[in-house]
């Protein structure tokens, strides 16, 4: 127990897995003052708003499993990654295998870690909890001790399955990117099931009835803290912990050399092989149609798939060209064209967005929506094609090399500015997303969307050319 207090003592000021500063105290338990901010005090009122109005027991306990059993698999999904990259993936676990630390207490001290570098969720499952006892009448603190066994429970078992996941240490890297996906989906469903925002509590329960057995359960850990069992909670959790600390996790993650491939196939593979692009490419595409299908409306749809296309895009090419300068001088010797280098970058990623906006329009053509919003399809590649040759150009302008980081926080701001700005002007103003702060005449609506793609292709090669510019005058 004294060798993990002092690991986490030093740990959390100077470990490769807590942001900020190394040394400074402040750095670790920022990202906790962060989450209470941003995630626990609205979560809190929320819950308080939605609880503290009359409802009969069986429809608070069936609104109030959903919610907990909702948030408990996010917490799950926020966790369980974090604690597989601090065993597989993180220069920690390197540097202290070769110190005589018993395996448990590591494995301790990466879970602590972790939940100390991904506290959103946990915040917000204690908080949120915090708030739906408040408004319910009964004591705050015992909310909060419902909480906090919760956690410890839902640390336990994100313990657990990460730990059996790091034997198959081929996709614990891909795991990480796809549960912030599955994160996304289940966000938007915790937003529309929410009484604060879904309406009547009264009326919501009685569309819950169904799935009774699953949210009102006995037998159900994730309704515990909402029929009020704190010790049937820390038992379980006890249990959890324990048996994480005897599971064994596997090596260090090594990676696999890449097979020869010819030129725009090494993009290809370049671009597969960064786990975050899953990431960059589903979370335009899934939040997009939720928010489509929900709300019902399809310019809203569009817009917001464009404009974080716009955004993630500039990112996934920048990152292309941080691959390419990592091999640097490598790529000056092959005998390689420099602007074909940099146009291989960004028509892959280009491809690659311009699939998700098929899908898009397709599931918009499905759901009965308008068909002149699919000019949409016109203003999309246009704008991912601006993206990503801006990107391309602030990754060879500014070029980041720390682990984790393609653009700096000017860059980021720069090409947000132009995609998403670019994207209101090409689709916002012939969509009419844009009347409600101005209400352009049909005839501009026309000129815009006929103007706009030769405009984005010319702004386009002018980033290719200065791109292309930058590499040859590129020096370390």
């Amino acid at each position: 127990m004294k060798d993990l207090f002092l690991l986490v003592k030093y740990g959390s000021k100077g470990s490769s897995l807590v942001l900020g500063k190394k040394g400074k105290i402040f750095s670790s338990i920022f990202p906790l003052l962060l989450a209470i901010l941003v995630f626990g005090l609205p979560i809190y009122y929320t819950q308080y708003i939605t609880f503290s109005r009359p409802m009969p027991k069986e429809v608070f306990h069936l609104v109030g499993g959903l919610w907990s059993l909702m948030m408990s698999l996010l917490t799950l999904t926020s966790l369980i990654p974090g604690i597989l990259y601090s065993v597989t993936g993180s220069e920690d676990r390197e540097l202290l295998s070769y110190l005589p630390i018993d395996g448990a207490t590591l494995r301790w001290y990466f879970t602590l870690i972790s939940l100390v570098t991904n506290p959103m969720l946990p915040v917000a499952y204690v908080m949120g909890l915090m708030g739906t006892f408040r408004g319910r009448g009964m004591s705050i603190w015992l909310g909060l001790a419902n909480g906090l066994s919760q956690l410890i429970f839902l640390t336990g078992l994100a313990s657990v399955v990460a730990f059996l996941l790091s034997w198959r240490i081929w996709a614990t890297r891909r795991l990480y990117m796809y549960s912030f996906i599955v994160d996304v989906i289940l966000l938007v469903l915790v937003i529309q099931i929410n009484p604060a925002t879904a309406g009547n509590p009264l009326g919501m329960a009685r569309k819950l009835l169904s799935m009774r057995w699953l949210l009102v359960s006995n037998f159900s850990p994730f309704y515990w803290p909402i029929s009020n069992r704190p010790c049937e909670i820390v038992a379980l959790g006890a249990i959890t912990l324990l048996l994480a600390s005897f599971i064994p996790v596997g090596e260090p993650e090594v990676r696999l050399s890449e097979k020869k491939s010819r030129f725009l196939g090494k993009e290809i593979a370049l671009f597969l092989r960064k786990e975050q692009n899953a990431f960059f490419l589903a979370y335009p595409l899934i939040f997009s149609i939720l928010y489509g299908y929900f709300f019902k409306s399809d310019l809203q749809m569009y817009l917001i798939h464009v404009t974080f296309a716009a955004f993630y895009s500039s990112v996934s090419s920048g990152a292309l060209v941080q691959e390419e300068l990592l091999i640097y001088p490598l790529s000056r010797v092959l005998p390689i064209i420099p602007v074909k280098l940099m146009l291989g970058k960004i028509l892959v990623t280009l491809v690659a967005y311009s699939m998700t906006a098929v899908v898009v329009v397709v599931f918009g053509l499905v759901n009965g929506f308008k068909l002149v919003d699919t000019s949409y399809i016109l203003s999309f590649p246009v704008t991912v094609l601006l993206s990503t040759s801006y990107g391309a150009l602030e990754a060879m302008r500014n070029p980041e090399f720390s682990r984790g980081r393609v653009l700096n926080g000017k860059g980021l701001l720069r090409v947000e500015a132009t995609g998403v700005g670019f994207a209101l002007i090409s689709f916002g103003i012939p969509g009419g997303l844009l009347d409600a702060i101005y209400e352009f005449s049909y005839p501009v609506k026309v000129m815009v969307l006929l103007a706009s793609p030769l405009v984005g292709i010319l702004l386009a090669i002018r980033f290719i050319r200065n791109a292309t510019g930058e590499f040859q005058s590129f020096e370390f």
